[in-house]
């Protein structure tokens, strides 16, 4: 993380929050997260495990409670293959435009689709596209939840090219405790994961998947 004025003020407030609300993790360890946001999907997901395994690597998948539904046998194929799983809303609402309560009563339903369906319990959340206040993070932290957000993101979600997406993975550089923000459900990230993994290993980090409490 560059020491700008911003990412000083989410070093402090990652502090303040006693590390329930995480931006990027402590130097030390040459480990670099890689996570995925908005699956599980039934077309990409499953390639991004193959990705993920002929690399020899562990990843976590940020979940959407309503595709789980939907796609059960994907969700159990991520968990089965021994990657960290957490939530990500019931339907990818956007959490503040919720009421505390709302919030409270997504992330536990949530929490109980990816318990029923997968057996992991997992307390770690990540807000959809990012957004987020202080009432609604202390809400979700209070009730006994992590958040999870991101230091580097390449905006995949764009899904405008290949090119675009490869050049912006050349160009940010990666450091120790950097959280990747991803989305398994475009074909471009699928295109470009196995030469950032290779890049990243390349440079002497371990890719990891997030501490599960």
């Amino acid at each position: 993380m560059i020491f700008t004025a911003r990412n000083m003020l989410k070093v402090f407030i990652q502090a303040l929050c006693m590390q329930r609300l995480v931006f990027k993790f402590s130097a030390g360890k040459k480990c670099i997260y890689l996570t995925f946001d908005d699956g599980p999907d039934p077309v990409y997901t499953s390639r991004v495990l193959e990705i993920l395994r002929d690399n020899n690597v562990k990843a976590s998948f940020f979940l959407v409670g309503e595709k789980i539904d939907s796609h059960a046998d994907i969700a159990m194929q991520i968990a089965r293959s021994g990657h960290a799983l957490a939530g990500h809303t019931y339907e990818h609402k956007v959490i503040t435009e919720m009421t505390r309560q709302e919030i409270r009563t997504d992330l536990a339903r949530t929490r109980a689709c990816i318990k029923n369906t997968t057996n992991v319990d997992t307390v770690l959340f990540r807000p959809p596209r990012g957004k987020m206040n202080f009432v609604n993070i202390l809400s979700a932290i209070l009730h006994g939840y992590r958040v999870i957000h991101w230091s580097v993101t390449y905006s995949d979600y764009r899904k405008d090219s290949l090119e675009r997406l490869v050049a912006t993975m050349r160009n940010i550089k990666l450091r120790d405790g950097d959280i990747l923000l991803l989305h398994d459900n475009n074909q471009y990230t699928v295109d470009a994961l196995d030469g950032l993994i290779k890049s990243v290993k390349n440079q002497g980090y371990d890719l990891c998947a997030l501490p599960q409490n």
